[in-house]
């Protein structure tokens, strides 16, 4: 991207409708910076009052209008059609990198073949110096 903004999401997206196109706002993405939490009314402790603030704001959160509040009277990301934006590209644009993909698969089986020889070899060469080495023990001991 191009921009970065430090903003709150409500003042953003009512004023950048008018500075930003639809396809840079779609674009932009959203970073939370603080953690949000469940806050509570808070009131005086022997206040008559206490129990019907609890029963309201739990009233409220059941019935859902503190959610609808928030959709109605704050501005969000406009809801963005990516599947009718989307160019097609084809085998063109990836052409080097599965050339250079399918050459380090190539490298790589040649670098394993190379290894598996060498193991044989090597291999070999000590299975004979044992074999060697057993029937001079076995000469000597007869």
């Amino acid at each position: 991207g191009r921009y970065a903004f430090y903003v709150l999401d409500d003042d953003f997206y009512r004023g950048s409708s008018t500075m930003l196109s639809l396809e840079e706002i779609c674009s932009t993405s959203n970073i939370q910076k603080e953690r949000s939490f469940p806050a509570g009314v808070y009131g005086v402790q022997n206040s008559p009052y206490r129990e019907h603030f609890r029963l309201g704001v739990t009233y409220f959160r059941e019935i859902g209008i503190l959610p609808y509040l928030s959709r109605a009277f704050r501005a969000s990301k406009p809801e963005c059609m990516w599947s009718l934006e989307a160019e097609p590209f084809g085998l063109k644009p990836l052409t080097l990198a599965y050339l250079v993909f399918c050459s380090g698969l190539l490298v790589s089986l040649l670098m394993l073949s190379g290894e598996c020889v060498c193991n044989r070899i090597l291999n070999k060469g000590c299975v004979e110096t044992q074999t060697l080495e057993q029937e001079r023990k076995n000469s000597n001991d007869a």
